[in-house]
């Protein structure tokens, strides 16, 4: 979207990002949570791999606790150690979402953005057909409100780099080379040319 300036393009990016979730601690007691059924449990320390969130039905996985290099890898990267922890399994959903803005009476999510029609929603609703796919355009505000709805809270940039990159020093999680543009769902691709410089 070229015609945006810097700065509002930078804002932009920023909320179109889906959100995660992850959940308080990895304590097993006192949890409004419950282990997914069938799962297998960390031998290490005895956690679920995967529970159910009792408050908004949502799948999370267990990020086990390990070290890895934060930042760039091939620039000045510290060596993070990072505990525990469970995220959703999927981003935040539109129907999610929509149940969230409907119990607490909070906006829908909006940005006046040419050519993003498909992804506002109109008169408190999302576009027909798009209930499953993540909901975007949202504030950091309306995220920790949701966070807080939903027993959770937002990911530290920390987890949230852990949980996508591990314990591997690649750039992206399947190693360090951009996927070519027919292997993946990109705005690029959709729009059929890029979007951001």
């Amino acid at each position: 979207m070229r015609f945006w300036s810097t700065r509002t393009r930078s804002i932009g990016r920023l909320l179109i990002v889906a959100m995660a979730l992850t959940a308080a601690s990895c304590s097993p007691d006192n949890r409004p949570y419950h282990p997914k059924p069938g799962t297998s449990y960390d031998p290490a320390t005895g956690l679920p791999l995967e529970i159910i969130s009792a408050k908004d039905g949502v799948e999370m996985v267990l990020v086990k606790a390990g070290a890895w290099k934060k930042g760039r890898p091939n620039g000045t990267a510290l060596r993070t150690k990072i505990q525990a922890f469970y995220i959703d399994k999927y981003e935040v959903t539109n129907e999610a979402y929509c149940r969230f803005t409907s119990a607490t009476h909070r906006a829908t999510p909006a940005f006046p953005a040419p050519g993003a029609a498909v992804l506002q929603w109109v008169n408190g609703r999302y576009a027909e057909g798009r209930g499953r796919c993540p909901v975007v355009l949202v504030s950091f505000e309306d995220a920790a409100a949701f966070a807080d709805w939903a027993g959770k809270k937002l990911p530290t940039q920390e987890q949230w780099e852990y949980a996508a990159r591990g314990t591997q020093r690649g750039e992206f999680p399947w190693g360090n080379s951009k996927l070519p543009p027919a292997d993946c769902n990109t705005a690029d691709r959709l729009a059929g040319r890029e979007l951001f410089g």
